[in-house]
């Protein structure tokens, strides 16, 4: 049985904020008295200028920049999108001038970079540029210290990877089991497992290569989403994916069902087997 962990929110860390706004405003205040006006001082009164707003900003913003649960995370400058905690290879700590951050090191880092908001895309090209990574999380400003993030991190994904399995009804599945196929990129393709298809919009995903013929579910697969989600579910999916016909729920569901059967599955008897698309048999197949 998975543990349960906590969810976890870590916000700008107030203190180092107000240390710095306290710094800037007694260096105004020293130049202000002491006569020294913009004209002799402008690089002074520039980073002076710049940093009260940003000091303001990290003391009065109380929005979690980091959260990290059970599913995985979900960082500020990533654009928000929850990254799952079976998309994550490892995680690094890497340095720039003397400042230090923790780089996720994702197993498919171009899926995950296509998932990211195109808005944030930039901040992950700066990263890189820095010998960072496309995915660091700058934590020296955050709650916590980065030797401490890190190791809530690592035990985290250490816990919720490491002999995971997934029980629906009485299916036991382990999450190593591809489950869904895309084609891209070559030459082994993307495969979906159960972390993956738990995600409505990676479902919906798949629907679209699959009614291009990129791509493919497993009788497996095809179970577990039937037990995950639902035929309900996988309607409401199709209405934003246009698999099948997103105006009639009624020809939805068939065309949903004519696949599991051609993929091996009988979602009204839940039994795995095989299809003539002639006759429309389905054959249970045998138990051992």
């Amino acid at each position: 049985m998975s543990k349960s962990l906590p969810r976890l929110d870590l916000r700008y860390n107030r203190p180092i904020f107000g240390i710095l706004l306290g710094a800037c405003l007694l260096l105004v205040l020293y130049l202000a008295v002491s006569w020294i006006s913009p004209w002799r001082a402008p690089f002074i009164y520039f980073l002076c200028a710049v940093a009260i707003p940003l000091a303001l900003w990290g003391l009065l913003d109380r929005r979690p920049k980091l959260r990290v649960d059970e599913m995985g995370i979900r960082y500020s400058r990533w654009g928000w999108i929850l990254v799952q905690w079976s998309e994550i290879s490892h995680f690094e700590v890497r340095r720039f001038w003397g400042t230090e951050h923790i780089t996720a090191i994702p197993i498919n880092t171009t899926r995950l970079h296509d998932r990211v908001p195109t808005a944030w895309r930039i901040n992950g090209y700066l990263s890189r540029l820095l010998g960072l990574g496309e995915f660091a999380i700058q934590a020296g400003g955050l709650d916590g210290g980065i030797v401490e993030i890190q190791a809530i991190l690592s035990h985290y994904h250490e816990v919720r990877t490491e002999g995971s399995t997934l029980k629906t009804g009485r299916m036991l599945m382990q999450q190593s089991e591809s489950l869904a196929w895309y084609r891209w990129p070559e030459p082994d393709g993307t495969h979906y497992f159960a972390s993956d298809l738990t995600d409505p919009k990676i479902v919906e995903e798949v629907f679209d290569y699959c009614q291009i013929w990129l791509a493919s579910v497993t009788k497996e697969g095809w179970r577990f989403l039937i037990k995950t989600h639902a035929l309900s579910g996988l309607i409401a999916i199709n209405k934003r994916s246009g698999w099948f016909d997103e105006e009639d729920d009624v020809k939805a569901m068939a065309g949903i069902r004519e696949e599991c059967l051609i993929a091996g599955y009988d979602p009204d008897t839940d039994q795995f087997g095989t299809y003539d698309e002639e006759t429309g048999v389905f054959n249970p197949a045998r138990e051992a």
